[in-house]
């Protein structure tokens, strides 16, 4: 694996753990169609994709993305 890829994990993996820990962050990042449309909060458009809502969601995510 590549370095790029294991820093992304690593990554991902800290901001999904304190998402997880911490519900106002979690609510400030998440995907939300109307904070986005309403609000112009275009950035959770990105950090959607680095928090888990679950951590079997969390888990799942890293298995596959090591296995592919």
């Amino acid at each position: 694996m590549s370095t790029i890829v294991i820093i992304i994990i690593a990554i991902t993996c800290i901001i999904s753990y304190l998402a997880l820990n911490d519900m106002r962050m979690f609510e400030k990042y998440k995907f939300n169609v109307g904070a986005i449309q309403q609000r112009k909060e275009y950035f959770r458009l990105l950090t959607a994709g680095f928090s888990s809502c679950r951590f079997y969601a969390f888990r799942f995510k890293y298995v596959c993305f090591i296995y592919v």
